[in-house]
């Protein structure tokens, strides 16, 4: 029996006894990955870059148009034609006008860095939740294997003692069902591993290589009020601050479609040939648009409308975006606080009473004070409190990683920092 005691003892280490040769990941590194490789965030990029180019073409003048034209020519024989002219035309915007197409093509830029910023942090939740996830299933196929060795040994204990009188054939049944019913939950735990390490490589971009070795340190609540997270969000958070500047280019929108009541020019020079009488000369003209005549002043005052609309909506729109921040946080500051209480809960009594439960009842069995399915069912408690606990863990890790999304930071640590700095 003395044997079967340190086999006990050692399958309820938390270190695992099925090294894994594999190199150890770093969350740094890893985030670092997936900004530089995921193809939705380059996608972004990408269009961060698109609307950076945009602004010079919104600050150019239309193209100019160059005319050729043949004029009086007999029938169909071009080569008699009387008038040969070649001009060149072109549309002059009102100088207020270009400058407010800037300023919208500017803050289309701007938007867009912000929703990259957003779109990354949305990643980055999303790594976070998934190396969680990878983390718990790794930790409970583990469990799952270090129990199966135990099971096995167990057995083969049953075994003896049945082969010699000392056992029934019931231990060994009930032993070998309990072994049976881990494997089949092995197999579940290496489904979920291989959906975790499928979902974190497709974020990351990865094609090639497995997911290194992942760890978290030791469990400690973070300590960051509810108000500080709200006001900082409130600040900071990109979601808002894109809203913010959609009110923001809505009100250039409105001055630009005002300014639709402000005539427009066109300049044109043409030189004018008559190849027949030998004759050349030049010809200018000058235009100008009336956007206030009668049957088109209508369509001007609708733009201006539509533009209004806009602008409302685009405030709505905001305040709207700042209940929902304000809710998603509240709900994940609850979860990650119910989820860290329980943690540690787990780790101060019920894992320790759970581990003391079943060593008295490892002691009453090697004394015959109780019966070996008592045995069974006390380990299986411990291993399935276990369990439980790391898959805790996991959710707290998750709720966190969604509540620095909403809060808008890619880590907590961040207003710990902002924090020593207000103090200072």
């Amino acid at each position: 029996m003395k044997r079967l005691t340190i086999l006990l003892l050692l399958s309820m280490s938390t270190a695992p006894l099925f090294a894994q040769d594999r190199m150890k990941e770093n969350m740094q590194d890893l985030i670092a990955e997936a900004i530089g490789r995921n193809p939705e965030l380059l996608s972004e990029l990408h269009r961060t870059r698109m609307m950076e180019a945009r602004i010079p073409q919104a600050r150019a003048l239309d193209d100019p148009q160059f005319t050729y034209s043949l004029m009086e020519f007999p029938g169909t024989n071009v080569r008699e034609a009387r008038f040969q002219n070649y001009g060149l035309m072109q549309m002059i915007m009102f100088p207020t006008k270009l400058g407010i197409r800037g300023e919208i093509a500017d803050l289309g830029l701007q938007t867009s860095r912000l929703q990259y910023s957003e779109k990354s942090l949305a990643l980055i939740a999303s790594l976070k939740s998934t190396y969680a996830m990878l983390w718990a299933a790794r930790t409970n196929l583990n469990i799952n294997k270090q129990n199966q060795q135990l099971l096995e040994q167990i057995l083969h204990v049953a075994e003896i003692q049945y082969s010699v009188g000392k056992g029934s054939l019931q231990d060994i049944l009930r032993t070998r069902i309990e072994l049976d019913r881990s494997r089949l939950q092995e197999a579940t735990l290496n489904q979920e591993v291989i959906q975790a390490e499928s979902m974190m490589m497709a974020i990351l971009n990865r094609t090639k290589g497995p997911i290194g070795e992942i760890s978290y340190p030791p469990f400690a609540r973070f300590d960051i009020r509810l108000p500080r997270l709200l006001e900082h969000a409130s600040r900071s958070r990109p979601m808002l601050l894109s809203d913010s500047l959609a009110i923001e280019q809505a009100g250039k929108m409105v001055s630009m479609a005002r300014q639709e009541y402000i005539p427009d020019f066109s300049v044109a020079v043409e030189r004018v040939t008559m190849p027949v009488e030998g004759m050349n000369m030049w010809s200018v003209m000058a235009g100008i648009s009336i956007p206030f005549a009668p049957w088109s002043l209508g369509k001007s005052s609708a733009r201006v409308q539509e533009a209004l609309a806009e602008k409302s909506m685009r405030e709505s729109m905001l305040t709207a975006s700042r209940n929902m921040t304000d809710a998603l946080i509240r709900d994940s500051y609850a979860k990650a606080h119910s989820f860290a209480a329980q943690t540690e809960s787990f780790d101060r009594s019920i894992l320790p009473q759970s581990l003391q439960s079943f060593e008295g009842l490892l002691a009453d069995y090697q004394t015959g004070r109780t019966t070996y399915i008592m045995l069974i069912d006390g380990y299986r408690m411990y291993q399935d409190m276990r369990m439980e606990a790391t898959m805790t863990r996991m959710k707290y890790e998750q709720a966190v990683a969604e509540l620095e999304r909403h809060v808008g930071v890619v880590s907590l640590s961040e207003l710990r920092l902002d924090q020593k700095e207000i103090l200072k």
